[in-house]
């Protein structure tokens, strides 16, 4: 309706000025100048306005899908455009008012490149994601007391859980640290514990805190880490609580093939 206004004011304008430049033709040339001039600014004032309501419109809708886009998050509609996109492309998964990364106060999540979180999994707080980590469904990893610090590469399974204690009683720091190429399968818990690289936690094993595993060692299925519990490289444990079951073989930079073997409960490498 505004638009309608203007248009028809600036086009009565310009009629005015066309009807006085014909009946100003015997004047001489600076009256036709000028009057020509007036319908020109009249003109060049139409397009400015036109211009400002055009951004002025575009204000609007950004602002508008802001707020649409917080109300989403919040939980209390459903977007129409995210409507229209579940309703016409057929491969697109439905909708979810769950947020996977969530603030806490000032502490905000941190994903590196190329990492996937699945769209119900949560993270939450002071937490660090490397790149080329997975995160499936179901998955939390809570940054909330203490931080949370996942290297590259890495995989946490289907509803497992990694969170933090305050502190612990024996002074170890009571983040949660997993090194690269760490594997922790579905359903388990890692509480307040160390994990170096190349390490395999099986199916529904609970990590306690203060435990650390060194680079290489493999935590069995259904096992118990108790609190404090340190798992030299390269070995298999297994139990609740876990005991040592054996060693594993493995190859070193060199290329030069080790075998581990047991004498006694000790663990002796040998070159091959």
């Amino acid at each position: 309706f505004v638009k309608d206004q203007i248009y028809k004011f600036f086009f009565f304008q310009a009629e005015d000025g066309i009807r006085d430049a014909q009946e100003s033709r015997g004047l001489g040339d600076v009256y036709k100048r000028q009057v020509s001039t007036q319908s020109t600014w009249g003109y060049i004032q139409f397009q400015k306005i036109l211009i400002q309501m055009k951004a002025f419109k575009a204000a609007i809708r950004k602002t508008g899908n802001s707020i649409s886009i917080m109300l989403r998050d919040a939980g209390i509609v459903r977007g129409a455009q995210v409507q229209r996109a579940e309703s016409r492309t057929p491969y697109v998964e439905p909708h979810t008012k769950h947020r996977n990364l969530m603030p806490l106060y000032d502490l905000k999540p941190m994903c590196q490149l190329n990492t996937f979180v699945a769209p119900n999994a949560t993270i939450v707080g002071e937490v660090t994601v490397g790149n080329e980590t997975t995160v499936w469904y179901g998955a939390v990893i809570r940054g909330d007391i203490n931080s949370v610090k996942i290297g590259y590469n890495c995989s946490i399974g289907e509803n497992s859980v990694i969170h933090t204690a305050a502190s612990l009683p024996t002074g170890i720091p009571a983040s949660v640290t997993l090194g690269n190429y760490v594997t922790v399968q579905n359903n388990c818990t890692l509480y307040s514990c160390s994990i170096d690289d190349e390490c395999l936690i099986g199916y529904r094993s609970i990590v306690l805190e203060g435990a650390k595993i060194e680079a290489g060692s493999v935590i069995a299925p259904n096992s118990v880490v108790p609190p404090g519990r340190i798992i030299p490289t390269h070995q298999l444990w297994a139990g609740n609580p876990v005991e040592y079951v054996s060693c594993l073989l493995y190859t070193s930079d060199a290329a030069d093939d080790l075998l581990c073997v047991d004498l006694g409960g000790r663990r002796i490498i040998k070159k091959k």
